[in-house]
């Protein structure tokens, strides 16, 4: 009777039922966490039987007349080595307390561009601008920004466009420069931050008047098409396993884990990837967002820029009506903190448009730096597992209790706030109150109903359409 009978214990790597996220019963339907009294008392209860067990096995095995000091040393030596293991058991899920579970990455950014024009004409370059954002699980806030160039622009704007991936730049202009080159140097404290606790209590379907102003992030795309009819048993089958929307979001993910195959530079329509069964992060993404979109929850897809390396990443977010947006990787098993290892919503290609055309520019222009030493091997320790379709799944603490007043809730998807100029780039102007909302998706739990999870599917009609 060890204390892994304790199966609440996160530390378990998925030992018990209750780590598993449909469990449905017990404290947290995806807590995994349990207070340290009732691990005492679990404890204390299995020192009690261990204590009786010893005495009774001298009884039964003829040793009752053993020397009485001899017995009383060696059953003081097992009870010391129960107190003892008790007390680092405790210590270790005190280790994983909702408060404990965050992680921050600190980047000092160089981005230095060798940019070409032409004398005496006007040249403007479009060059990617970062974004500062908030939310329940991930932020990523620009500290300090600045430019330094060798011939100062004329113009400087910020502006936004679509051209295959919603990009935010800093648009610089040279109404008529007298060199054929300019270097534009820029310097960035960014801060990333992961903070493993989500609080969320939101089920499905969600209120008509939400999906109305979600409806971006619910519609058909030309990559994620949430209307194929192969996607209907799949969520089908993942609605009537789970009782809250990030259960859904959990096994829409665990469910391209352990289907789709990852293979680089395959970035196929929701369609391919659900009918070859492989894909690249892009690739997953979508089909991930088409799920999500199916079963009726806003998702979106995520373009990121790996740190220290030319490769880009994507990933969705999916909205909760009580937590907002929230990141989730479903190509990785370290779901959502994926996100320290890259940044959000900026590419690294820019492009110069001057008389003689638009010339695109690719290349790793940065030199990234973290100002602490940071180990992403420790998210290992830190954060809590459970078991997934075929690896060790590791995640954010899941609480169905209202988000506290003090979680900056994120209400309007990254895409759109890249496309909405309103928004300033960097965290010196952004005051979240004072920011035009495009998505007004109500306030906390105003849109959370309560409806048979067995008429989601057929309750949602056309809401994404």
């Amino acid at each position: 009777r060890g204390s892994l009978r304790v199966t609440h214990w996160p530390f378990s790597h998925g030992v018990g039922k209750q780590l598993h996220p449909c469990s449905g019963s017990g404290h947290r339907p995806g807590g995994c966490v349990t207070r340290s009294r009732d691990l005492t008392a679990a404890m204390a209860r299995d020192i009690l039987a261990a204590f009786g067990g010893i005495e009774r096995f001298f009884i039964r095995t003829g040793r009752n007349n053993m020397d009485r000091g001899l017995r009383h040393c060696l059953l003081t030596g097992f009870l010391l080595a129960m107190v003892v293991g008790t007390h680092v058991n405790i210590a270790l899920a005190a280790t994983y307390a909702p408060v404990k579970a965050r992680d921050t990455r600190m980047l000092n950014i160089v981005r230095r561009y060798n940019i070409t024009v032409q004398p005496g004409q006007k040249n403007v370059a479009f060059i990617p601008a970062m974004l500062s954002f908030r939310g329940a699980t991930n932020q990523q806030i620009i500290l300090k920004s600045s430019f330094t160039y060798s011939v100062k622009p004329d113009r400087i704007r910020i502006t936004a466009d679509d051209l295959g991936m919603k990009r935010r730049n800093d648009e610089l202009t040279w109404n008529a420069p007298r060199v054929n080159k300019i270097v534009v140097t820029q310097h960035l404290l960014v801060k990333l931050h992961y903070d493993a606790v989500l609080f969320t209590a939101a089920s499905l379907p969600y209120t008509p008047h939400m999906l109305k102003a979600c409806h971006a992030e619910l519609r058909k795309t030309k990559k994620i098409n949430p209307d194929n009819p192969a996607l209907d048993p799949i969520c089908r089958k993942i609605l009537a396993r789970t009782r809250w929307s990030q259960e859904d979001v959990q096994l829409a993910c665990d469910w391209i884990n352990n289907h789709v195959s990852f293979q680089s530079g395959d970035a196929g329509s929701s369609d391919q990837t659900l009918r070859t069964r492989r894909g690249n992060c892009e690739a997953m993404s979508n089909l991930a967002c088409a799920m999500l979109r199916k079963m009726g929850i806003p998702a979106a897809k995520v373009q990121a820029q790996i740190i220290g390396s030319d490769e880009g990443h994507a990933f969705i977010e999916a909205y909760f009506p009580d937590a907002g947006w929230v990141f989730y990787d479903p190509t990785e098993y370290t779901r959502g903190f994926e996100t320290l290892d890259c940044l959000a919503a900026v590419g690294w290609a820019y492009r110069v448009v001057n008389a003689s055309g638009v010339h695109w520019h690719t290349g790793y222009f940065c030199r990234e730096k973290d100002v602490t030493p940071y180990d992403d091997r420790m998210r290992l320790v830190r954060y809590p597992m459970r078991r997934g379709p075929k690896a060790t799944v590791i995640g954010a603490h899941v609480w169905d209790d209202p988000t506290p007043a003090d979680v900056q809730v994120r209400r309007h998807s990254i895409n759109a706030m890249i496309m909405d100029l309103s928004i300033p780039p960097g965290v010196r102007n952004y005051t979240p109150g004072k920011i035009r909302i495009r998505c007004d998706c109500g306030k906390p739990l105003n849109g959370v109903v309560s409806k048979p999870r067995a008429s989601v599917l057929q309750a949602r009609g056309s809401w994404h359409k």
